[in-house]
């Protein structure tokens, strides 16, 4: 359901951690005047959550493998992306599960793992790392 991320990375890909945001529905091409179906409609920025490609900045969302979590990043540095879920523990991370339950991931977890966990709907079987 969810993981642990920063909620501000100043390196690469600079500003806040934009998961808390609500979806944006708009109908307004203009980011900065949502239409009146967006579901937060106080957040010009709400468009972020779930993925996509930011209206307000134009940033682009990281899937697949790629996406595996970063751990103990500093928040201030270039190795600090707001685009991935991010920890300061240096053995993992932790996640919540649909179920309620939370689990520690470790650092060494195998992208193709953390992938199949975040997508189950795709079918794709959980690692050995599980």
């Amino acid at each position: 359901m969810f993981a642990e991320k920063y909620s501000r990375c100043t390196g690469n890909g600079g500003g806040v951690a934009f998961w808390m945001r609500g979806v944006y529905k708009g109908q307004s091409s203009d980011p900065k005047n949502p239409g009146p179906d967006d579901s937060y409609p106080g957040d010009r920025d709400s468009g972020l959550f779930g993925g996509g490609v930011s209206p307000a900045d134009g940033t682009v969302w990281i899937t697949g493998a790629a996406s595996k979590f970063l751990v103990t990043p500093n928040p201030f540095n270039v190795v600090c992306d707001k685009r991935w879920a991010s920890t300061p523990h240096t053995s993992g991370i932790n996640v919540c599960l649909a179920d309620g339950s939370v689990r520690h991931l470790s650092a060494g977890t195998d992208p193709n793992t953390w992938w199949a966990a975040v997508t189950p709907s795709n079918g794709d079987l959980l690692g050995s790392d599980w």
